[in-house]
């Protein structure tokens, strides 16, 4: 800024006064504050060069955010059959440790009626020689 509030004529500079300087702070300040409608109303082809901006950055961004919302929705989408696959896995598992609980004690019984089965049989035997 410093230099700014300097003057040059014919490759001389000089300090200003400090009028000048407080005119041209105020010039600053007055630039500082931008009044959109105001610039926009005086310079239309601003107004229009901004629309087209936004319309391609639109254009650019539209298909973009789509593809964003539809994957969020097919992940959801997964996670919700992969947690109703990973339940019916879970009734499955159930499912067959009963059986297997159920065939094991099947097994036994079947087992405990063959012992069964062969020490009545074995005592027949026996029973068969002793009488002849």
């Amino acid at each position: 800024m410093t230099e700014r509030l300097k003057y040059k004529h014919k490759g001389k500079t000089r300090e200003l006064s400090a009028e000048e300087k407080r005119v041209i702070v105020a010039r600053e300040m007055q630039n500082l504050r931008f009044d959109e409608k105001a610039f926009y109303d005086n310079n239309p082809e601003w107004f229009a060069f901004e629309s087209r901006l936004r319309d391609m950055m639109l254009g650019i961004m539209e298909p973009v955010i789509k593809k964003t919302l539809q994957d969020s929705n097919y992940v959801n989408k997964v996670i919700f059959h992969q947690e109703y696959q990973k339940t019916k896995v879970d009734e499955l598992d159930f499912s067959v440790q009963k059986l297997v609980r159920h065939q094991c004690d099947q097994d036994e019984f079947q087992l405990k009626l063959k012992e069964y089965d062969l020490r009545t049989h074995k005592k027949e035997q026996e029973l068969d020689v002793k009488l002849q």
